[in-house]
């Protein structure tokens, strides 16, 4: 009998919090607002990480994102409905929800274009670093002549390059 009545009150608190916790979810404040940016670490590795929140117990900074850029009612649909208060409407009428998802949206696509932008110069840094490397350590530098050949760089255009290459290093990399 004892054992009905446990089972009776662990179904009952189990359906409780089952009921409760889509609330509980919803009303939750986490330590730093996902929602509010993106955030720049590096892990034990060395290994640049970004996200909209950092793991526990990492020195993580809030990076700049730019906001996205204003979006206007496609002539098409200026035509057809109206003009453009009609679109201003429509923006309007938009539910919050889906107003959530297409910011969201527009901050996953900034986030993502400046990851590719970083990767893209983070290429051409590890190129310079390279060029840089092998500019300083090889005083006879070999280069494609054009016409299928190679030709001997002289030493004034390979330090002109060493120095590009530096500069570039300097101003554009960590």
């Amino acid at each position: 009998m004892k054992h009905s009545i446990r089972i009776v009150a662990a179904s009952a608190v189990f359906t409780a919090m089952v009921a409760v916790m889509p609330a509980i979810a919803q009303n939750a404040e986490p330590d730093t607002d996902p929602g509010s940016g993106i955030y720049q670490w590096t892990d034990e590795n060395g290994t640049v990480h970004f996200g909209e929140l950092p793991p526990p117990g990492v020195d993580a900074k809030a990076v700049e994102v730019a906001p996205a850029p204003a979006v206007s009612t496609p002539a098409y649909r200026e035509s057809d409905s109206g003009g453009a208060d009609a679109g201003a409407e429509g923006e309007a009428a938009m539910t919050p929800g889906a107003k959530a998802r297409a910011e969201r949206q527009a901050r996953a696509e900034q986030a993502a274009a400046a990851a590719s932008e970083r990767e893209a110069m983070e290429s051409l840094c590890a190129r310079a670093r390279e060029q840089v490397i092998n500019l300083e350590s090889r005083p006879n530098v070999l280069v494609d002549d054009g016409s299928g050949g190679t030709r001997r760089l002289p030493d004034e255009e390979r330090l002109e390059m060493l120095a590009d290459a530096k500069a570039f290093v300097a101003d554009n990399c960590n």
